[in-house]
């Protein structure tokens, strides 16, 4: 229960400064984002996070120089051991990241592209060889790079092919630009190539030596080249011509101190990471800001030297730092995280357990301080607690929410199940006395399309009931007999697709059709679980 707290309040929380945003002009840069770490406690390594990606089940992954990292929330889960214990490696660095658009992981290494398999829980190698960088541009292809050149890799028959210039291959590539459907490179000698469709190969359109260039991005019909020593410079796509430069983030003009790489959020706002922390440039004023370590910010940089930027689903700004650790920022909000403290904010408890979410307001239950309405337009807090006086929560201590159509359902520890009608404020009662439920521990609900309720009990696990909201009917489902184990009580429930409905137990992970009430036990023949009897489940996700 307790990680379950911690990791409903690590994504509530930056979904709660999501809601909570104030709206601001987007040419207006944000000079007060706040900037949250997540390491190096957990276990994440501090010599330097290269690159970073969210995957298709929301998990983050970091590459280091020397390791590969999974974090999930919580902990951060090194994968450098099992890779070396099926891909022997005398010497093994990462370079880059890339989910490609069916949610397949690519990592590039010092010896071979790396995909994950997710059966095995570990990666497989497609292609030996030094990899550097990796990019899948509009049309699903699959760009990568090596010292000596740049090509295309085949991901059915595992084939890379080199893509040529005019001169032949193409080497020291430093970016790969996939924005739109024109594909440029950058080479840290200077020079900008155009991919060409009809002849399937480069053609340099810009050459100027002393550039060195680090990245390369486009948004509309320019492109933006950092470059090590000489800023950012812009380009012209129309005349492949350098028309303005920037290099405010050499301060005094030195140069010594390079630039790594650049992002376009979604005000397009420029991002340029180096070692002399974050700049911000909004192009359409020339404004810029700077986020750099100071060292009594807690919620500031915790290291100049940035590597490089990536946007997971909610929108929220990842990047690995050398000595540091992974922080994250939340563009929506002035300041990335907005918590709550139940002994000092107004949040009615401090243990929360469960959230559920409408149009107008985040619904916030706790274990022991009722019900919290979160308006979030207004940042104000309503609390809905049980009084022996008048209709209102049967008890305090709230298990789970679900929010369906007008009406917040409320799963309650000693308190059965209430209903409360969100537009008139009124509380409906399911429970042992009315003869709605098996016992008044309710821990999980779980909707049933537009009918009804699954509702899973805190004790008594060895039964579900079924509410029928057209009805106002419940029906119990006893579960003590085969498949399910004796001693293998209800952990879990979850909705699937169809008519399945999936529930964990101590032991086993069942299926039943939720017509029929059938059960069987799941198939594992497909998974890496190799022996089902000694798991033990509590969450199915």
């Amino acid at each position: 229960m307790f990680r379950k707290i911690i990791l409903l309040l690590f994504f509530a929380i930056i979904t709660l400064a999501h809601l909570s945003a104030v709206s601001s002009h987007p040419n207006k840069i944000e000079s007060n984002y706040k900037i949250r770490r997540i390491s190096p406690d957990g276990g994440l390594s501090i010599n330097g996070q290269r690159d970073v990606r969210q995957d298709k089940w929301g998990f983050i992954w970091v590459t280091t120089v020397n390791n590969l990292y999974r974090f999930d929330g919580y902990t951060f889960k090194p994968y450098t051991e099992k890779i070396n214990k099926t891909i022997p490696f005398t010497s093994l660095t990462f370079e880059r990241l890339e989910i490609d658009k069916e949610g397949d992981l690519y990592v590039t290494t010092s010896n071979g592209l790396l995909k994950y398999n997710s059966l095995t829980d570990n990666f497989d190698r497609l292609q030996p060889g030094r990899c550097s960088l990796i990019k899948e541009d509009m049309k699903g292809r699959l760009w990568i790079s090596n010292p000596s050149s740049i090509g295309l890799f085949d991901r059915e028959t595992f084939r890379f092919t080199a893509i040529k210039s005019e001169t032949g291959d193409i080497p020291d590539i430093s970016g790969i630009c996939t924005q739109h459907n024109k594909i440029y490179i950058g080479t840290a000698t200077g020079k900008i190539y155009l991919y060409d469709e009809t002849g399937n190969r480069f053609q340099e359109v810009l050459h100027i030596p002393e550039y060195n260039i680090a990245d390369i991005i486009q948004a509309d019909s320019l492109l933006y080249a950092l470059t090590e020593s000489k800023g950012l410079v812009v380009i012209s796509t129309n005349s492949y011509q350098p028309i303005k430069q920037y290099d405010f983030f050499y301060p005094a003009g030195d140069t010594r101190v390079s630039a790594r790489a650049l992002f376009i959020d979604k005000f397009n706002h420029i991002w340029i990471t180096g070692q002399r922390g974050i700049y911000i440039l909004n192009p359409e004023t020339d404004e810029f800001t700077h986020y750099s370590y100071e060292k009594t910010d807690p919620y500031g940089l915790p290291s100049n030297s940035i590597w490089r930027i990536a946007e997971d689903t909610q929108g929220c700004l990842w990047f690995g730092t050398y000595s540091g650790g992974l922080c994250f920022i939340n563009l929506d909000e002035q300041k990335s995280l907005k918590s709550f403290n139940g002994r000092t904010d107004d949040l009615s408890y401090s243990v929360v357990s469960s959230f559920a979410e409408d149009e107008k307001f985040l619904w916030i239950g706790t274990e022991g301080g009722g019900l919290n309405r979160y308006n979030k337009q207004t940042g104000s807090f309503t609390h809905f607690k049980y009084s022996p006086t008048k209709n209102s929560l049967s008890y305090d201590n709230i298990q789970s929410l679900l929010y369906t159509d007008n009406k917040l359902w409320i799963g309650m520890s000693r308190g059965g199940l209430d209903c409360l009608d969100t537009r008139n404020e009124h509380f409906t009662h399911y429970t042992l006395n009315n003869n709605m439920l098996i016992n008044d521990h309710v821990e999980r609900i779980v909707a049933e399309a537009d009918s009804g309720l699954w509702i899973k009990y805190l004790m008594n696990r060895d039964f579900l009931t079924y509410l029928s909201i057209k009805d106002n009917m419940t029906e119990h489902i006893n579960f003590l007999a085969p498949p399910i184990q004796s001693n293998g009580n209800i952990s879990d429930i979850r909705r699937g697709n169809g008519d399945t409905l999936w529930i964990a137990s101590a032991y086993q992970l069942l299926i039943m059709n939720v017509r029929t009430h059938h059960v069987q036990v799941a198939d594992y023949r497909y998974s890496d679980i190799k022996n089902p009897k000694g798991m033990n489940i509590q969450t199915i996700r």
